[in-house]
């Protein structure tokens, strides 16, 4: 993670000032996707990932679970061995 703050005044002989009050990171969690087939990442693999799965039919990016270029039922059956 990474947080910037940038506070200048391009205008010769000005004064910038800058404060930042009270910043907090309430919580990261980077933890990946440990499970196949839960698409949404809400930790199981349910019809919410079947729909996603579906709607990404024929095409890559994340439903390709298997990673083979394609969302076809190759993903579909890893999606169902691991419903939970």
């Amino acid at each position: 993670m990474r947080v910037r703050f940038v506070a200048r005044d391009l205008a010769t002989g000005s004064l910038v000032e800058a404060a930042v009050d009270d910043f907090r990171v309430f919580n990261v969690d980077c933890t990946p996707n440990t499970v196949p087939g839960d698409l949404n990442g809400d930790g199981s693999v349910n019809g919410a990932d079947l729909a996603t799965l579906l709607n990404g039919w024929g095409s890559t990016g994340v439903t390709d679970i298997d990673g083979s270029g394609n969302t076809d039922a190759a993903d579909l059956a890893v999606l169902l061995n691991n419903w939970s």
